[in-house]
């Protein structure tokens, strides 16, 4: 057996070893210690990582204790990097062992690096919070506090209350960002926090003050047994604006309506504070409120009138209802706040319709508030507002408001407004026609049916589609006859069918018991038609349930059906998008009509409501209302469940009743919707169910509760008492929901404070089931130090499985136990073995392999020669993915790449430094620091520049020392440049004037942004924002104020920002603006108010834009002052949003006010309606006056801009008539542009809305208007008739414009050519137009058409030598095929036109040689002739002429060909060359290719050298050898690849041009010759 040879161990294989053990073994304590105290950095670094890594498992025996024992009295080495695992390393050690004793290992070791110091600051922390207070603050105390985790704390309480109590109030809020950490583990206590954050209220910063305040506010803080007192709130609400708003969540979560409502009548609070008290007190508010809050909003509607709207419709659904003497306020309101939407004060009034409608039968419809109010009656569903909307159809004074009120009643849908409709029906069609398509039915069908204007009326189309949806009314249901079933009927069935063939089928579906009944149900499903909604309505309500899952599966198949055909008819809110949804639409209004019976018994009644629960529909809630007080329980019961899933947030207000209800089925349904519609304020109304004694209703209040929010205030308290007594799983699962919303991140904390004081074993155990996958094994181990009495509770439910955890957290939970010396509160496990981690090296790519095989080598000079080639492939390999398998290829040489560094040659460092590169991350801890020594070792030497250095230094994870940290600051690597700044900021050497200065030469944009929140700490603010303002880079700004707090008062800031803008750049200005706008406070938007009245014109601009919207009555008073600024941008602006919020006439107003007479250039196309419309239309009679050329320019000028404005104009059906009106008036009166912009505009519309105004103008003869047509519009009969008649210049625009529209098809097409032939026969003047059209007729593509349009041109160009006709019949016979073009043409007779004739005829013959035989014999003559003029005559032969020739062996063929080898274009020269091919002998041919050599196309010469050098014609070899050096590089490539191939047999002649040849052109013909010779190719 041979013997095995001995390895050497090598460095490198030591330290893998090492490695190796350190990973999968224990060392004992000698052997670690001694590795401490070893001389290489890289082996005290790994011993560092393996007692980390023992510390953290603790497995096996281990302790903190005996681990401790391992420490040396110093270590050997220390890099810096092993620094800063030393202080990670104190953290895993008990509070036992003191951190001087760890300190002590890295003495006379030099300063520590500042990464260290502040790992080290984060220990001592975490193990001592009470020497946080004496510690200054400052960017490493900053640093280090971001960088700690209550977890790791040993006492988290402490923690907590030193961070925020600190005195650097930046400590404070990373204090309260650990608290609200803490309090979601459990690791501290909601008394503690509560007290903290009561503590921070006072505190000098108001945004530590806030945070506070925000954490009060949380509902799990406003427990009335847990939250402490906090006194007045009065001094918090004094500071600022934000801490206001706080103030008032406090007091709104703790229910304290009366605080509300007085900082809601204190008129000293800033008005946004007391909007938002009074959109608090909406769950609270009685009827006291309600009126004080729309007294106060009348004084702002524009601040205060969404949210006094909102908090009616809130007391509405509460109960609360408005009185009388409400009314007139709230009518006030809704007129006064164009915010609000019409319909939550049509819900607020429902009750009150008659006292609203009332006073509007007297007031005028020409009031400037009348449109507002019809937007209101349109959503009002009572009867007043019925009968006041009738009423003004027939009222002569409210004509202008005819659409409006139309619209609102098709809106409605009240079916008894359909005749009222009808009566007004010719004076507005278009509104008419989009109401009834709601409301319509049979006497819509026969009105428009009898309407005399339907044929030719403008409105036909919109007609025919509203009879498609409403005519197929239902049928008269037939009468169940009995007989034999007819299955032939069944089986014939299709998907339309007779009268009696429907009967029949109707009759088999109704007839009970019936073999065939499922299958005729099915089969009146596929009747698309209405008419059988009207058995299966009846099929609805049948005792079997499975006849109504059929008929419903019908009746939605009759929908679809419907939907496809497009005869369903609209919704009043959204259109189906699908079939299916309008399948269910129709379901839905088949069963909503039934309920309008009042023949159903209670059983009928109850199965269509239960086929209605869960569905949507606009009308269903207002439907059922009347049903909720049917006398029978099961019905109402069913009204109640399908009002809560029916969408419709109106029903809210008819379910709170019944949440108070006795009956239980009545009171669940009521809670259930309170909690679908997520109703937050009827938390009370949901808790009380728990109390109930039927247990569904304590399960739906529970599941109510976890949907609708926590409430104002959250009944934590009570959850919390039925969770600790209360064991059934339905009802605490739903609970625990409920409970963890309302807590949110107090969940933990909340249930841990509630088993501090359960008594019972059995509360204990409820209570800890809560915390299933929520406790933290942090929190655990905290209390049990802490010893507290639930600790132990909780470890025997972890342990007794009550209590469930992860598997890692278990793991956790035991390590942590043993680090703290808990371990008797452990049960006998087992521990889990460590498992090896071997390492796989293989070699993945041939690019690896290469760079394996090149450092396996050890060659210096291998290295050297290649390092571009490894540098090239390393790249690839880390772009591609330098995984761990494949970078273990590569750490295989890990100690040659360190050795590289040592190099003379400055290319092999540099290699090195690559490989390092792209190797980081992938090291191990010791390797890692073992290259970083080494880099820093080559640097010291001078080996390699500082950049470089630093560079990797970056990329491996280096902790720099300070040194090292200003060089790298200053690298224009952006990376390398933050990596050092960072390390300057937290060694505390930039402050002050110094960071300000290296905040401005930063040139990385990373860096300015790392730098700003620390100067925004050092540096006074305000000086920050003026020097960035100033300040050369642009992009600092939006840092600064990314990183900005609220240290500064809102006021200094404001008025700084104002200053800036005021002062800076464009740019700069509108970045200011924002930032003003963000604040978002009442002083800000005054602010922004002042420089939107600024003289300049950007920054007014900016600031106008920052406001948006106008909230208040100072915004309105902006906008009219700013409608006389002078910059005409921004009068656009304010003139835009005053029309939104107060309408033109109040615009038209104040524009007349100052003199403005061109307002239309400022307003918003979607402001525009159709009453505006025709106020413009009548404003266009003052411009037709005559008057001086200043006003007739400003006359265009307006023009111009209300053309413009109508350019954005949505195409709405119902604007559609004025505004074609509009656009018509403005084009007949033909001034400058806009002339050809009201044509463009009229053009763009669809052609069925302009036609209809068209016709009278051009039935009045202005046939000028053709030109207006879009190009889509239909020929109709009455065009035809125009048109025929037409002569002159009438004549003129009819042709014009044939030639643009559309095909005209059919009989009228038919028609319309006649007439154009005709033209063509007898005007001579418009002969030419004419051919035009008729040349461009679709109808050429038909052979027949094609016939009778030729035989007319043809008889023209017969009679009269017309060329023109001639050249338009092959215009259009160019859609037809050869055979009919030639016998057409063949029929044109006259000499004149012989030669275009013969010619046309020549084409077809060559492009369909078949016709030779089809033409007469003196017809083919002349075709013959001028085919071969066509081929050797015309200054450029037809090369299908020259083939054709060839074909037919004309005389002298070859002659020619040859004759055309000289020709001047190159195609005809290469097309002769190539029939000749066929027409000589080979050598013949040979001889006249070499004409081709001389041709100046490369291409025809490589051809040529080609064919002669593979014909092997040997008299062509001196020309060919010629060519070698031809500057042409693929002429002379051929010619070289041609003698070659040719071969020996050219050597003689080849030997002979060598020796004639000129001296420079001699070394290629000697590359040949010897290539020749050798026998083999010799690449050029």
């Amino acid at each position: 057996m041979p013997q095995p040879q001995p390895v050497e161990l090598t460095p490198r294989r030591r330290r893998a070893l090492l490695v190796q053990r350190l990973l999968t073994e224990r060392l004992a304590p000698e052997e670690l210690r001694a590795l401490l105290a070893a001389s290489e950095p890289e082996e005290v670094h790994a011993a560092l990582l393996h007692l980390r890594r023992r510390l953290e498992r603790l497995e096996g025996g281990d302790t903190p204790a005996s681990l401790v024992e391992a420490l040396p009295a110093s270590l050997g080495a220390c890099a810096p990097e092993s620094q800063v695992l030393l202080a990670e390393l104190a953290r895993l050690l008990p509070p036992e062992v003191p951190l001087a004793r760890l300190k002590s290992l890295a003495e006379g070791r030099g300063p520590l690096p500042v990464d260290a110091e502040a790992e080290w600051l984060v220990t001592e922390v975490l193990r001592e919070p009470a020497k946080l207070a004496v510690v200054p603050g400052g960017a490493l105390l900053l640093h280090a506090v971001q960088r700690l985790s209550p977890t790791d704390a040993a006492d988290a309480e402490a923690l907590v209350d030193a961070l925020c109590n600190h005195l650097d109030p930046e400590v404070q809020l990373e204090g309260f960002r650990h608290l609200g950490g803490a309090l979601g583990l459990g690791l501290v206590t909601v008394k503690h926090a509560l007290a903290v954050a009561v503590r921070a209220l006072e505190a000098p910063d108001a945004r530590v003050a806030l945070q506070a305040a925000e954490l009060l506010a949380e509902p799990w803080a406003a427990r009335p047994e847990l939250a402490p007192s906090l006194g007045s709130l009065q001094n918090l609400m004094e500071r600022s604006e934000r801490l206001a708003l706080a103030s008032l969540r406090i007091l709104a979560r703790r229910g304290d309506a009366a605080a509300l409502r007085l900082v809601l009548e204190d008129g000293r609070r800033a008005l946004p504070v007391r909007r938002e008290a009074m959109a608090l007190l909406a769950p609270f508010a009685s009827h006291a409120e309600s009126r004080l809050s729309l007294q106060l909003s009348l004084e702002d509607p524009l601040l205060f009138g969404p949210t006094c709207a909102g908090l009616l419709q809130t007391l509405y659904r509460r109960g609360v209802r408005c009185e009388p003497d409400d009314v007139p306020l709230v009518r006030e309101l809704f007129l006064s706040s164009p915010e609000i939407a019409p319909e939550v004060i049509a819900e607020v009034l429902s009750l009150r319709q008659r006292e609203y409608v009332e006073p509007l039968w007297t007031l005028s419809a020409t009031d400037a508030d009348f449109t507002r109010h019809l937007a209101l009656l349109r959503e009002l569903d009572g009867p007043e507002a019925l009968d006041l909307l009738r009423a003004l159809l027939v009222r002569p004074e409210a004509r202008a408001l005819r659409p409006e009120v139309i619209d609102a009643l098709g809106h409605q849908g009240h079916e008894a407004a359909e005749e009222d409709l009808l009566a007004c029906f010719d004076a507005e069609p278009w509104a008419c026609l989009d109401a009834l398509r709601h409301l319509g039915g049979a006497l819509t069908v026969a009105f428009l049916r009898a309407h005399p204007g339907l044929a030719d009326c403008a409105w036909r189309e919109e007609a025919l589609a509203l009879l498609a949806a409403l005519e197929d009314t239902p049928t008269p249901m037939p009468s169940p006859v009995e007989g034999e079933p007819s299955r032939a009927v069944l089986a014939s069935l299709q998907l339309g069918y007779d009268d009696a063939s429907f009967s029949e089928v109707s009759r088999i579906a109704l007839q009970t018991q019936h073999p065939l009944r499922l299958q005729a149900i099915g089969q009146l499903g596929h009747e698309t038609r209405r008419r059988a909604l009207e058995p299966l309505g009846e099929l609805l309500l049948d005792a079997d349930e499975d006849v109504r899952s059929a008929a419903q599966q019908a009746v939605a198949q009759v929908g679809r059906g419907l939907q496809a055909r497009g005869r369903l008819r609209p919704d009043r809110r959204s259109a189906p998008v699908s079939e299916d949804e309008a399948g269910a639409r129709i379901l839905t209004e088949c069963l909503l009509d039934l309920l309008q019976r009042r023949d159903l018994s209670d059983a009928q009644l109850e199965r269509v409501l239960g086929q209605l629960v869960g569905r949507k529909h606009p009308a269903l809630a207002r439907r059922l209302r009347r049903l909720l007080r049917h006398e029978g329980v099961q019905v109402r019961k069913l009204v109640l469940e399908c009002l809560a899933h029916s969408g419709d947030s109106r029903a809210v207000a008819w379910l709170v009743p019944f949440a108070r209800s006795e009956d239980i089925y009545r009171l669940r349904q009521a809670l259930s919707g309170l909690g679908v519609f997520k109703v937050e304020w009827a938390v009370p109304l949901l808790a009380a169910g728990l109390a109930h004694p039927n247990m569904n209703i304590k399960k739906t209040a529970a599941e109510a509760l976890a949907n609708a929010g926590p409430g104002w205030p959250a009944p934590i308290g009570l959850m919390l008492g039925w969770l600790r007594r209360h064991d059934n799983p339905g009802l605490r699962e739903s609970l625990v929901r409920a409970l963890r919303a309302a807590c949110g991140r107090g969940y933990v904390a909340t249930v841990l404070d509630t088993l501090e004081d359960a008594d019972t074993p059995r509360e204990q155990e409820l209570l800890c089931e809560l915390l299933s996958g929520e406790l933290s094994p942090h929190a655990l181990v905290s209390l049990l130090r802490r010893g507290t009495r639930s600790a132990k509770v909780l470890n025997d439910a972890v342990h007794g499985g009550v209590l469930l955890l992860s598997s890692q957290a278990r793991d956790a939970l035991d390590v942590l136990l043993r680090r703290h010396g808990l371990s008797q509160w452990i049960p006998a496990t087992s521990d889990d073995p460590v498992q090896a981690r071997l390492l796989r090296e293989r070699r993945l790519d041939a690019d690896l392999a290469w760079m394996d095989d090149a450092l396996s080598s050890g060659d210096a000079a291998l290295l050297e020669a290649s390092e571009e080639e490894f540098t090239k492939r390393l790249a690839a390999a880390a772009s591609a993915g330098l995984t761990d398998t494949r970078a273990a290829v590569l750490k295989r040489h890990l100690d040659g790449i360190r050795g590289l560094l040592d190099s003379p040659r400055h290319s092999l460092r540099r290699l090195a430094l690559n490989l390092l590169t792209a190797l980081s991350g992938r090291l191990s801890e010791p390797e890692r620091v073992g290259a970083l020594a080494e880099v820093r070792r080559a640097w010291t030497g001078k080996r390699i520049e500082p950049h470089e250095a630093l560079g990797v230094l970056y990329r491996l994870g280096a902790v720099p020392s300070l040194e090292e940290a200003r060089m790298a600051s200053s690298l224009p690597d952006e990376r390398v440049a933050l990596w050092g700044t960072e390390r300057r900021i937290l060694a505390g050497e930039l402050s002050g004037p110094r960071l300000m200065e290296a905040l401005n030469q930063a040139r990385s944009p990373s860096v300015r942004r790392f730098l700003v929140p620390y100067a925004l700490r050092e540096v006074p603010p305000l000086q920050v924002l003026a020097a960035v303002a100033r300040g050369p880079h642009g992009d600092l700004l939006e840092l600064v104020r990314d990183a900005w707090d609220a240290r500064v008062p809102e006021d200094a800031l404001l008025a700084e920002l104002a200053q800036a803008a005021v002062s800076a750049t464009s740019t700069q200005a509108g970045a200011l603006v924002r930032w003003m706008a963000a604040v978002g406070t009442e002083a800000a938007r005054a602010a922004l108010r002042r420089l939107a009245r600024h003289h300049e014109r950007g920054l007014a601009l900016a600031a106008f834009a920052a406001l948006g919207t106008p909230t208040s009555a100072e915004d309105e008073a902006l906008l009219v002052d700013l409608l006389s600024h002078a910059h005409v941008e921004l009068r656009r602006q304010a003139a835009w949003h005053l029309w939104r919020v107060r309408g033109l006439p109040r615009l038209q107003s104040l524009l007349d006010i100052i003199g403005e007479a061109q307002p239309l250039r400022w307003l918003p196309p979607w402001a525009v309606d159709r009453q505006d419309l025709e106020a413009l239309r009548a404003m266009l009679g003052s411009l037709e006056a005559p008057g001086s050329d200043a006003e007739k320019l400003e006359g265009d000028v307006w023009l111009e801009s209300l053309l413009e404005l109508l350019g954005g104009l949505v195409s709405e059906r119902r604007l559609m008539p004025p505004l074609v009106l509009l656009l018509l008036d403005v084009w007949r009166m033909g001034r400058g542009r806009s002339v050809t912009m009201a044509a463009d505009r009229l053009r763009w519309l669809p052609a069925a809305r302009v036609l209809p105004f068209v016709l009278p103008m051009l039935r009045e003869g202005d046939t000028a208007a053709l030109e207006i047509l879009p190009g889509d519009t239909v020929w109709g009969p009455e065009l035809m008739g125009m048109f025929l008649k037409a002569r002159g210049l009438a004549r003129t625009h009819f042709l014009e414009w044939l030639q643009r529209v559309g095909t005209v098809q059919g009989r009228d097409g038919r028609r319309l050519e006649d007439a154009l032939l005709r033209i063509v026969h007898e005007d001579d003047g418009h002969r030419e137009a004419a051919l035009q059209v008729l040349g461009g007729r679709a109808s050429w593509g038909s052979r027949e058409d094609a016939f009778r349009l030729a035989d007319g041109l043809i008889e023209i160009v017969n009679r009269k030598d017309d060329a023109q006709a001639l050249a338009t019949m092959s215009r259009g016979l160019e859609r037809q095929g050869p055979e009919v073009r030639s016998a057409l043409l063949a029929r044109v007779t006259t000499p004149a036109l012989r030669t275009e004739v013969v010619t046309a005829l020549a084409l077809l013959v060559l492009e369909d040689p078949s016709l030779e035989k089809k033409l007469p014999a003196e017809l083919m003559r002349d075709v013959e002739r001028r085919l071969e003029a066509l081929a050797w005559e015309v200054p450029e032969p037809e090369a299908k002429a020259m083939k054709w020739m060839v074909l037919r062996r004309a005389p002298h063929v070859v002659e020619r060909l040859t004759g055309l080898l000289a020709h001047r274009k190159s195609s005809v020269r290469l097309h002769a060359h190539r029939l000749l091919k066929d027409q000589v002998s080979r050598e013949s041919y040979l001889e006249l290719t070499r004409e081709l050599l001389k041709d100046a196309e490369a291409g025809n010469v490589v051809r040529a050298v080609r064919t002669l050098t593979f014909g092997g014609h040997l008299p062509a070899v001196a020309e060919v050898a010629a060519l070698l050096p031809d500057r042409r590089n693929a002429v002379a490539r051929a010619a070289w690849d041609g003698l070659l191939v040719m071969g020996e047999a050219a050597l003689p002649v080849l030997r002979g041009e060598l020796a004639h040849a000129r001296p420079d052109r001699r070394a290629l013909l000697a590359q040949v010759i010897s290539s020749l010779e050798q026998g083999r190719p010799f690449s050029r």
